[in-house]
């Protein structure tokens, strides 16, 4: 994939993410949290792109949240993949404050399988994951879904 082609697969990405993450924010607001959402940059090219890398997706009572809408759609407590991916090890490894919690949105909206970091850290493992996409393979923690904490996005 060209790097041109990279960033035309980010945008997309990129403007479709805002929906997943708002969906996951009025759930938390309606659950009586303190939500705030981060205000997000696009950067021009490649080159730039760590001048934008944000704060996360959503804070929730001051906990960094990064929300992950798949592009499966997946039933609640049913995790359809033999582990659950958690990131890519070079941007956990890399960011100075680390996220709090990851929010894994099934593509339909209706539920969520959560990873909280705190609770789960100690039993990550690294995989190494295909991004048929892009045609790259890399680097990514993940963990058993038996530690996932489910649910219903109502």
């Amino acid at each position: 994939m060209s790097s041109k082609d990279w960033d035309e697969s980010f945008i997309e990405r990129f403007k479709q993410s805002g929906r997943t993450e708002m969906v996951v924010a009025i759930w938390l607001l309606n659950r009586g949290n303190e939500v705030r959402v981060p205000q997000k940059t696009l950067r021009s090219d490649w080159s730039e792109r760590l001048k934008h890398a944000d704060e996360g997706d959503v804070i929730v009572n001051g906990k960094r949240c990064e929300v992950k809408g798949l592009r499966r759609k997946f039933e609640f407590g049913k995790w359809p993949f033999p582990y659950a991916l958690v990131c890519s090890k070079w941007s956990y490894d890399r960011a100075q404050n680390k996220p709090d919690v990851f929010f894994l949105v099934s593509s339909d909206h209706t539920c969520t399988a959560v990873i909280d970091v705190k609770a789960t850290r100690d039993q990550w493992k690294v995989v190494q994951q295909g991004d048929f996409e892009r045609g790259e393979t890399y680097d990514a923690y993940s963990i058993d879904p038996s530690l996932l904490q489910w649910y219903e996005l109502k």
